[in-house]
C-alpha cells in the first residue's frame, strides 16, 4: 500500500515573495492593487506571528466567498456617524471592514494628543487631557440627544445663566452658538424663555418627541442637513422676518451646513469653520448678536452671554475682520479654560 503521508517536506517562502504571490491572487481575483496589499498584509503578519491557521492558507476559502458572493470585492465600510467618543460604522460584506475604523481612530487619537500636548497643566498630562476629552464628548453627545432629561423643566434643572447684562432689554436679538462645549444650549435657551426661533437640524431622538419637548420643537426649523440651499435660503428668510418683528433666535455660527465664512485658529487644533449663514442674518435683521458658550461645572451646565459682536460697518470686508477677531477671542479663551471640553474644535460633530 502506498504511503498516505506527503512526501513533501518543509517549504520555507520569503515573506515579501508571499506578500506579492498573495497580492496576485487577490488582484486576478479583481481586487484593487490596495484592496490587494490590505489583505496580502494581514495574512501574511499571521502567518509570521505563528498564526498559520489565518494566514494565507485562508486564501481558497476567500475566493470561495467572493465567487459565492459571500464577499464583495473591493466593498468599503462606510462611517454613519462620528462624534469623536462614538463612532457608528457600517462594515457591510468586504474584505477590510476595519480599516476605515482604524484610520478614524488613529486619526482622531492624534487631534486629541496634539491638542492635550498645547494644553497640558501640570496636574495634566496630555494623554489625560485627551482621555478626559473624549468623555466630555460622549457626555455632551448624549445632552444633544436629551438622554435622562424627559422634559425642558428636567433641562432647567441642570442648567445656569450667567452673563445676562450684556442682553439688551428688548427687541430683536440673534443669539450664535457654537460646536465647542456642551450641547443642547439651543433647547435650553428655548426653555428658558429667552429665544422664540431655533436655527437648528432636526433631532432624531426618543426624548424629543415626547409632548412634553413639542414647545421647543416647534420653534426649531427642523431642516435635515442634506436639505437643498433653497430649504436652508427659505428657513434664513423666515428667521430675518422674526427679528425684524422682534423676536429672539438662536444659530449655531459652525457646523458642516452652509458657505464658508472665515476660519479661526485655536492653538492646539485643526482651522475651525465659521459659517455666512449668522452673517446674512445680522446684516438683515438688523439686531445685536450675542456670543453664546456652553460648558459643564459637576452636573450643571453653564450657558454664558458674551458681550455683543461690533454692530456691521459699510465695509463688508472690516466687517469680516471685526467678527473674526471677536469671535476667536471668544473661542480661544474657553479653550484656554475648558481645554477637555473642546472636542466640537477636533472631531466631525
Amino acid at each position: 500500500m502506498a504511503d498516505s503521508k506527503s512526501t513533501v517536506g518543509e517549504v520555507r517562502v520569503a515573506p515579501d515573495r508571499l506578500h506579492a504571490f498573495t497580492m496576485a491572487i487577490c488582484r486576478a481575483d479583481g481586487s484593487s492593487e490596495e484592496e490587494a496589499r490590505l489583505v496580502a498584509d494581514h495574512l501574511v503578519l499571521a502567518n509570521l506571528y505563528g498564526h498559520d491557521s489565518h494566514g494565507v492558507g485562508m486564501m481558497p476559502a476567500y475566493i470561495q466567498n467572493t465567487t459565492t458572493g459571500r464577499c464583495t470585492r473591493n466593498h468599503h465600510a462606510k462611517i454613519i456617524k462620528d462624534n469623536g467618543a462614538v463612532v457608528v460604522i457600517d462594515g457591510g460584506v468586504g474584505y477590510v471592514r476595519l480599516k476605515q475604523f482604524n484610520q478614524t481612530a488613529t486619526e482622531d487619537l492624534a487631534k486629541a494628543l496634539a491638542w492635550g500636548r498645547v494644553h497640558a497643566r501640570p496636574s495634566r498630562s496630555s494623554w489625560q487631557l485627551a482621555l478626559a476629552l473624549a468623555a466630555s464628548q460622549g457626555r455632551f453627545r448624549a445632552r444633544h440627544w436629551l438622554l435622562g432629561l424627559p422634559s425642558p423643566e428636567a433641562l432647567l434643572q441642570r442648567t445656569a445663566f450667567v452673563g445676562q447684562d450684556n442682553l439688551p432689554p428688548d427687541g430683536g436679538l440673534l443669539f450664535l452658538g457654537f460646536h465647542v462645549g456642551a450641547t443642547a444650549v439651543g433647547a435650553a435657551l428655548k426653555a428658558g424663555g429667552y429665544v422664540g426661533t431655533l436655527f437648528e437640524a432636526e433631532r432624531d431622538s426618543r426624548s424629543w418627541s415626547n409632548a412634553e419637548w413639542q414647545d421647543v420643537r416647534r420653534a426649531a426649523f427642523g431642516f435635515a442637513l442634506d436639505e437643498a440651499p433653497s430649504v436652508l435660503g427659505g428657513a434664513l428668510y423666515q428667521s430675518r422676518r422674526r427679528l425684524l418683528d422682534g423676536e429672539r433666535a438662536f444659530i449655531t455660527a459652525d457646523g458642516g451646513v452652509g458657505r464658508e465664512a472665515f476660519t479661526i485658529a485655536v492653538p492646539g487644533g485643526p482651522a475651525h469653520t465659521i459659517r455666512a449663514g449668522w452673517m446674512a442674518l445680522r446684516r438683515a435683521g438688523r439686531v445685536p448678536v450675542i456670543p453664546v458658550t456652553s460648558h459643564v461645572e459637576g452636573q450643571v451646565q453653564v450657558i454664558t452671554f458674551h458681550r455683543p459682536l461690533p454692530a456691521p460697518g459699510p465695509d463688508a470686508a472690516q466687517d469680516l475682520v471685526a467678527c473674526r477677531e471677536t469671535i476667536t477671542s471668544v473661542i480661544g479663551d474657553f479653550a484656554v479654560r475648558f481645554p477637555e471640553q473642546c472636542g466640537g474644535l477636533l472631531f466631525d460633530v
